[in-house]
């Protein structure tokens, strides 16, 4: 596909997508402790400020991201998960 859009969506909101430059997983961690209240409900209540979906331009074939971005997940939870994606890719 040389042109469209890809939509990326998360099925859980225990975790969220991010696109970032220069982003460091560790001031992510740091950043989300300092919102933190309710350990139990923290992983619910990010999905009210964060994202669980991201639209991606798409041109020559390849994500249309800026030189220094990148696409992450992040999880909420400090124990492993199993966490399950639907990407969506529409054009010509």
């Amino acid at each position: 596909m040389a042109t469209g859009l890809l939509t990326v969506f998360l099925q859980h909101v225990s975790a969220h997508l991010s696109l970032q430059e220069h982003s460091d997983r560790d001031d992510l961690y740091t950043f989300f402790s300092r919102m933190e209240r309710d350990p139990a409900g923290f992983g619910e209540f990010t999905s009210a400020v964060t994202s669980v979906s991201l639209n991606i331009p798409v041109t020559h074939g390849r994500m249309a991201l800026g030189a220094r971005q990148r696409l992450y997940l992040y999880e909420h939870r400090e124990t492993p998960q199993s966490r399950s994606m639907v990407l969506h890719l529409v054009g010509d």
